[in-house]
């Protein structure tokens, strides 16, 4: 067992070393679409990392030098950090994490004009392609509507039914259907090739236990707000519809009044001031009557409504004993 893991080592220290003596901090290590190099304080702690991880390597730590390499390369970007973190992954059995890696290596190595690299990066692609384990999410029916993060990343719905390749080992599910949450927690065995996840929305899954219970039903007989508001209104018309025509008897018995004082042409001071009366009295009439009108029309409206839908309370009081 020494002896593999001695001889894997030896593998990784042979690759890295034809492609990477040290840290490359040249500004042709990194493609110019990349940001560019750290500076500074950063610059320099990516350096300390990356050295770091080489002697982690040489000492047969695998698994502590992927973490240094993976720090190095988020504070400063660098094909050469890339490469032995791709080859890290690759040593410790994250077969999906280091096809990922290479693939991002090749694509850079390219885009850098280093040829070297990228044929190394495209074969190592291709080796561990052939070792890839793939999770198949079974979900239950009517799950269309519901959201996936796969270990924390979002998983869009088009690759729910898709075969999504994984690395061996404990997965988790963060899932939401409405306001409802589970987690399902899952184990890829390490070999290559498509392994089926039954996906369960239950209640031994669910975040918090059962969701709170609807609010109970009306009893029979429960009376419909509808109804109400609609009498309620009908009753506001029919007070329209009498001050409307006290005001409208009120006009015409003041335009009467002023008709008597007025020859045609000319008013005297009461004329004048039973004919202002009786218009302002016409206009109130002509307010209460809309208003009145209005109310009768809605308040009828929800009384047809309410009849056509039935007593809602009394059919799921119904439902519920049946």
């Amino acid at each position: 067992m020494a002896g593999s893991v001695a001889r894997c080592i030896g593998v990784l220290a042979t690759a890295a070393s034809f492609f990477v003596a040290a840290r490359p901090a040249s500004a042709q290590d990194a493609p110019a679409a990349d940001p560019p190099a750290a500076e500074g304080a950063g610059a320099a702690v990516a350096e300390r990392l990356f050295r770091e991880g080489r002697s982690l390597i040489e000492s047969g730590q695998t698994e502590a030098a992927c973490k240094k390499f993976a720090e190095s390369q988020r504070l400063d970007p660098q094909l050469g950090t890339l490469l032995n973190l791709a080859e890290c992954e690759a040593q410790i059995g994250r077969t999906a994490t280091a096809w990922a890696r290479f693939r991002e290596l090749a694509e850079k190595a390219r885009r850098a004009e280093q040829a070297d690299r990228q044929a190394y990066a495209e074969k190592q692609v291709a080796a561990l392609e052939a070792k890839l384990t793939y999770a198949v999410l079974r979900l239950p029916p009517g799950s269309e509507d519901i959201r996936i993060d796969v270990d924390g990343q979002p998983l869009g719905a088009a690759s729910y039914s898709t075969a999504l390749p994984l690395d061996p080992g404990r997965h988790r599910l963060d899932i939401s259907r409405g306001v409802e949450k589970f987690i399902v927690e899952f184990d890829l065995e390490a070999r290559p090739g498509q392994q089926s996840i039954d996906v369960a929305l239950d209640d031994a899954h669910r975040v918090g236990g059962n969701p709170p219970a609807p609010p109970p039903p009306k009893e029979d007989g429960g009376v419909d707000g509808r109804v109400v508001a609609g009498w309620v209104l009908i009753a506001a018309a029919a007070v329209g519809a009498g001050v409307g025509t006290y005001f409208g008897v009120s006009a015409m018995s003041l335009k009467d009044d002023a008709d008597a004082r007025c020859d045609g042409r000319f008013c005297d001071a009461l004329g004048l001031e039973a004919f202002e009366d009786a218009r302002t009295n016409a206009h109130g009439a002509t307010v209460s009557f809309a208003i009145g009108g209005a109310a009768a029309i809605a308040g009828t409206s929800l009384l047809v409504w309410a009849a056509i839908d039935g007593p809602p309370a009394a059919s799921v009081s119904l439902a519920g004993r049946f």
